[in-house]
């Protein structure tokens, strides 16, 4: 869904890579926390206390990887094709998003 919706908007909105990443983003931000919760863990919890928790932290950390993808094409996309480095920020992205999602939506966590 993300990286569709940063192909729509950068290719036929004409919007530019720094601010099309920035929207898709976004795009993604509410369907990765359901299926994170729901489907890789199995978290069911719907507590409201437990649900708050879960999404505060993983707004913590949604924020961080936020700051870290636009960084990484100011920084790059003069050289680098926007896909390119999204992709590549994806997957060092994932590698600590998965550690930490077992702290954040592991039912044992749940207040």
């Amino acid at each position: 869904m993300e990286m569709g919706s940063l192909y729509y908007l950068v290719h036929v909105t004409g919007l530019s890579p720094l601010r099309g990443v920035a929207i898709s983003f976004w795009v993604g931000f509410a369907i990765a926390f359901i299926m994170q919760k729901l489907l890789t863990f199995k978290n069911y919890d719907r507590r409201p206390a437990a649900i708050m928790r879960q999404l505060l932290l993983y707004c913590l950390l949604v924020a961080f990887n936020y700051g870290f993808t636009l960084l990484a094409v100011k920084w790059l996309s003069a050289t680098v094709s926007v896909f390119v480095i999204r992709t590549l920020v994806i997957g060092m992205i994932t590698c600590w998003n998965f550690v930490i999602y077992h702290f954040i939506f592991k039912p044992s966590n749940a207040i």
